[in-house]
């Protein structure tokens, strides 16, 4: 059995185009809503047979609720996409196939995931190497954004085959760009190399260093990506295409991210640290239903006060990396 786990809030467009696309080869869909506005049930009236729908808040990215959403699954074996994504012809036809030859002691497929813009790949994007397919209690979530799970056993390697393929539509927003950088700040990423001694030494040297080193690292980077991205889709007879608005995005998104990374202040690190190791998911039980109708309340509360010490009102997300400062600081447990 195959379950389908899928994250939303508000978007329902996107959330029919990814249930549609693969309703006819799972066996039911888990849908993860973070208090959408409007009727999630109404507009998915003619699927309804298969879905079950959980409530939780709104945090802004999906990954510290992975492993909420994956207890609900009752499958042995979930497909987890974001809403929008769809999967490849053929490995639609042949998802049970791939999913019981792999039950051979495998616990996750990978395939590629590619970016596209109307009929043409972005060949600018990365080429992400994901495992979207798994089987359930084989992998681990720690909460993090663009976060890669842990997995337990192995991995069923499907990259070499041109027919597999998860698709993804791009869009981007000025909104998601600020809500990611909360996030990326609340975590530590690995530094090595001048990442590393940048982030030791950046206090030792005129602020505006700090704005061109993160300029260029940005640079670099998004050449090294449309490098890799070019060499793996060379084998896919895809329309290549170059989209500016997402080389501006990106270019944007990894100048934030780098000068994020290098210039937290020692508090900021020493929280970053601790969540990292710790993960949000574990931090604030956000694997068990007790805790998720907790936060439920607490947002309902916070949300009909209008108190914007946790919770924004304007968007409705609740701002983890606040609750984590505050909540290291204070020595909660």
């Amino acid at each position: 059995m195959i379950s389908l786990l899928v994250f939303v809030r508000n978007n329902f467009d996107d959330l029919l185009v990814t249930v549609k696309d693969v309703y006819d080869v799972v066996d039911e869909v888990v849908i993860i809503d973070s208090l959408s506005d409007g009727d999630l049930r109404s507009a998915l009236h003619d699927f309804m047979d298969k879905i079950r729908i959980y409530e939780t808040p709104p945090l802004g990215i999906p990954e510290p609720l992975m492993m909420y959403g994956i207890s609900k699954c009752r499958s042995e074996w979930i497909l987890n996409l974001d809403v929008g994504n769809t999967i490849s012809d053929y490995l639609r036809k042949n998802l049970r196939t791939l999913v019981a030859g792999a039950n051979d002691g495998y616990s996750a497929i990978k395939t590629y995931m590619f970016y596209f813009k109307d009929d043409g790949i972005i060949v600018h994007m990365p080429v992400m190497m994901i495992c979207k397919v798994f089987r359930k209690g084989k992998v681990t979530y720690k909460g993090h954004i663009h976060e890669d799970p842990d997995i337990e056993g192995k991995v069923l390697d499907l990259t070499n085959d041109p027919r597999c393929f998860i698709v993804d539509k791009v869009k981007y927003s000025q909104e998601k760009i600020r809500r990611y950088m909360l996030f990326e700040r609340s975590q530590r990423k690995p530094m090595s190399g001048v990442l590393k001694r940048w982030e030791l030494m950046h206090h030792s040297y005129p602020h505006i260093f700090d704005v061109f080193l993160a300029a260029a690292l940005s640079v670099y980077w998004n050449i090294n990506m449309f490098i890799i991205s070019i060499h793996r889709t060379s084998k896919y007879n895809f329309r290549r295409r170059l989209y500016l608005g997402a080389i501006a995005y990106h270019v944007k998104y990894d100048f934030l991210m780098f000068y994020t990374y290098a210039t937290r202040s020692p508090e900021e690190k020493r929280i970053a640290e601790e969540v990292t190791q710790e993960g949000v998911t574990k931090m604030f039980a956000l694997d068990r239903e007790k805790s998720i109708q907790h936060y439920l309340a607490l947002y309902r509360k916070f949300e009909a006060e209008g108190d914007p010490s946790i919770f924004t009102t304007k968007e409705k997300i609740v701002l983890f990396p606040n609750i984590i400062y505050k909540k290291i600081k204070s020595g909660i447990t």
